[in-house]
């Protein structure tokens, strides 16, 4: 994770950079820093979710629509 913002009260907005399908550091970051659904990550550049347009990408994305 790259850059933190401050915002009013408890939330946080998070920003990082391409992830490329692989968000193994994000689940270390939110499991590390207690992040909360509060809370907003922006990627910014290749996310990797949307790259086969096909049963892949479907999968992974409810994976991480199952992520609480």
């Amino acid at each position: 994770m790259s850059d933190i913002i401050l915002l009013d009260g408890d939330s946080m907005i998070y920003i990082t950079g391409d992830k490329h399908a692989d968000f193994s550091e994000v689940f270390h970051f939110c499991y590390a820093n207690n992040t909360s659904l509060d809370d907003i990550l922006i990627v910014l550049g290749d996310s990797g979710i949307n790259y086969y347009a096909n049963e892949k990408d479907y999968m992974l994305k409810k994976t991480y629509y199952s992520i609480q």
